[in-house]
């Protein structure tokens, strides 16, 4: 952890947590200099799953930022190499990785990491899971994993979510259950081929897609606020001040 600021756990026998120092990654990171593998943590991380192929148990990869693209932004997350380093070393131990988190973005989102540029063949998944902090047009959001004793295979997960809006509105704060990913989706696991299946359906099912959009920001309609806020508001003060009193920081 002093080299790089990467550890590993042992969660429970026979599972394995990786848990990555992704701000050497980042396109934001103006102060580690420019280097293949820096702190030397792909080669501490294909050692660290060589290790446990060889003692038979699994992984869980966890990061904070996400490699591939920030979909507000439209822009690469990690620096340019990078992205292609790590997912070298994943489909390298693809018998070995279980799953992978990642947060950062601030949204509900999931990841596939194709075979080629066709498209065609998913490898593995990501999951990211919202933010705590309201500071990027979502809700709270805090998410209970569940996942498969024996084969450690994520099974399930109930993501709960706090209305700021109406917390606001009311005084009071009230942690809520949005959903559950099984129920949600049809699925008796969180696997590669049925994260590709949900993708399939938000290209061709409406319903299924606003319905992802929704848990996109945790139940937040930025819009909705802007909307209301214009509609009641004689200047630009009165237009932040509504802002500030109903809705989460923005961009």
């Amino acid at each position: 952890f002093s080299v790089m600021g990467a550890y590993n756990a042992s969660v429970v026998p026979g599972l394995r947590m990786l848990l990555l120092n992704t701000v050497v990654y980042s396109t934001s990171d103006n102060y580690t200099t420019p280097e293949p593998d820096p702190c030397g943590q792909f080669a501490w991380l294909a050692q660290q799953l060589e290790y446990a192929r060889a003692a038979g148990d699994k992984v869980y990869i966890a990061g904070h930022i996400i490699p591939g693209m920030d979909a507000f932004n439209g822009v690469s997350m990690w620096s340019s190499g990078y992205t292609g380093s790590f997912y070298e070393v994943v489909t390298e131990y693809l018998d070995v990785i279980s799953g992978m988190f990642f947060g950062h973005i601030h949204t509900d989102e999931f990841r596939l990491l194709w075979e080629n540029a066709s498209q065609q063949t998913p490898l593995a998944s990501m999951l990211i899971a919202p933010a705590v902090t309201p500071v990027y047009n979502n809700n709270p959001g805090v998410r209970l994993m569940i996942y498969n004793t024996s084969t450690f295979v994520p099974v399930d997960y109930f993501q709960y979510y706090l209305d700021l809006f109406a917390a606001n509105q009311n005084g009071s704060a009230t942690w809520q259950q949005e959903y559950s990913f099984q129920e949600a989706y049809s699925a008796t696991q969180i696997d590669v081929a049925n994260l590709q299946r949900v993708y399939e359906e938000l290209f061709t099912n409406h319903s299924v897609f606003e319905a992802y959009f929704a848990r996109h920001s945790v139940q937040f309609n930025a819009q909705k606020f802007q909307i209301l806020c214009s509609m009641v508001s004689q200047s630009f003060e009165d237009y932040v001040t509504c802002l500030a009193q109903n809705a989460p920081a923005r961009r």
